[in-house]
């Protein structure tokens, strides 16, 4: 029988069942995410939780669930790549080995060197590849309850797995910069997104943030950066106004303007916010 670590073969029903529901695999089977919640399932018993998300959302979902995540590969870790790297929903994979001197690592995963809807008799085909690149590579996720393999360069042994797992102090540094490499890629990933938003109907796109995309899209003519400088701007605007409003004397005109009658109407409902 073919085991989830075989190169090149079918794993799962194969052929005929694309995007079904097999077993308690809570992804659609042939899937990138199919394979990794599958992969921890049947190497080591354990059940990841089923509200993980895209392969972009990964990363931000370890960091929720409080999973080690850390920018150096280990083997039995899951490597997220962000949507500007795959769009539109992004990848995951195994890391299966890493090289000695550091000059790469090697991943299995599903429906990565074809797309498993122009070729469903490939579906489950486990693919395995040696990456050198770290672009787009948002981070490596250890489950909850995972047991990792050898670090880059290592043995393998106990050093190893506290090293990755580290001291309480350095995992906060770690954890900030990993944080920084997040907003990092959901900038780089903002314009794919509200595209896709766009293009697909926002309720038919299961992203993280993709409604607040979506909104910023609207606001900024489709772009999303500018509809966040447009927001940024109203609010200011807003602030300045209540400010003049607060100091203004009952019925007085701040800046020399008489109230509006909604002015007059907030101020009667607020008088003790006035200064």
């Amino acid at each position: 029988m073919t085991a989830i670590t075989d190169c090149d073969q079918v794993y799962g029903p194969g052929s005929g069942h694309l995007h079904d529901k097999v077993g308690d695999n809570p992804y659609p089977y042939g899937e990138c995410t199919w394979y990794c919640w599958q992969f921890y399932k049947d190497t080591q018993g354990l059940t990841l939780p089923g509200a993980l998300g895209n392969g972009t959302d990964w990363v931000a979902s370890a960091h929720r669930l409080q999973w080690t995540v850390t920018t150096t590969p280990q083997e039995n870790t899951i490597v997220s790549w962000s949507a500007a790297r795959y769009p539109i929903f992004g990848h995951v994979a195994v890391c299966t080995g890493v090289d000695a001197g550091g000059t790469g690592f090697w991943v299995k995963e599903m429906n990565f060197t074809y797309y498993a809807d122009e070729h469903p008799n490939l579906a489950g085909k486990i693919d395995c590849r040696h990456v050198t690149s770290v672009d787009g590579i948002q981070g490596f996720i250890l489950p909850q309850g995972a047991q990792a393999g050898a670090s880059a360069g290592g043995t393998g042994g106990p050093a190893d797995l506290l090293s990755a797992l580290e001291t309480p102090l350095t995992s906060i540094s770690k954890a900030i910069n990993q944080a920084a490499l997040l907003v990092e890629a959901e900038a780089m990933t903002a314009r794919s997104k509200a595209i896709s938003v766009a293009q697909m109907g926002a309720g038919g796109l299961v992203m993280a943030g993709g409604t607040t995309l979506a909104v910023l899209s609207t606001v900024g003519g489709g772009n999303p950066h500018a509809g966040a400088q447009r927001g940024a701007q109203l609010v200011t605007r807003g602030a300045r106004r209540l400010r003049r409003v607060r100091q203004a004397p009952t019925g007085g005109a701040p800046g020399g303007r008489a109230l509006t009658a909604a002015e007059r109407s907030w101020l009667a409902k607020n008088s003790t916010f006035r200064t």
